[in-house]
């Protein structure tokens, strides 16, 4: 199928429905964590376009760099969600690091290269920028969160320790 690119004014071969049925494909393969990572990142970049930072990076373009991401981190989401978002922010700052490597990426079907432009490349690095904000506010909180249940622990460990049960 072609579509119309109105911006450029040529047409383009679209091939959605396999597009779907590969990223499934490798979803399935990553016990669901690729499109849980998809869905992450969709909604980290609408929180910063809602914030007032623009990222120039379409959800087909953002999917079609997902599925190049190593599908058994994903699957470590199955245990740990954590690692889908690791594994995202990992693989956006390898690219980001390897603008060779980026413009090397082929979407799903073949049918183009992902970064097909300069712009595509800024979009994500940006977007690349927003999840390691993400990852560090996450880290925060569960060093914080870590940090309140150990002092927890410990209190509660010295209060039993003093009771006469205890001292058996």
């Amino acid at each position: 199928m072609k579509i119309l690119d109105n911006k450029q004014g040529v047409t383009l071969l679209n091939m959605p429905f396999r597009h779907i049925k590969l990223v499934t494909h490798h979803d399935v393969q990553a016990l669901f964590g690729l499109k849980k990572a998809i869905r992450l990142c969709k909604h980290v970049k609408n929180d910063a376009i809602e914030e007032g930072r623009a990222i120039n990076y379409s959800s087909f373009d953002l999917a079609s760099t997902l599925w190049h991401a190593n599908l058994a981190a994903f699957a470590a989401g199955m245990h740990n969600e954590l690692a889908i978002l690791i594994e995202a922010r990992r693989f956006l700052d390898e690219l980001y690091h390897n603008t060779d490597k980026a413009k090397s990426l082929y979407v799903p079907d073949g049918s183009r290269k992902v970064f097909d432009s300069e712009a595509k490349i800024e979009g994500m690095k940006l977007m690349s920028y927003e999840l390691d904000d993400l990852a560090k506010e996450v880290a925060f909180e569960q060093a914080s969160y870590a940090k309140t249940l150990y002092e927890n622990n410990w209190q509660e460990l010295d209060r039993i320790s003093r009771t006469a049960a205890y001292k058996l």
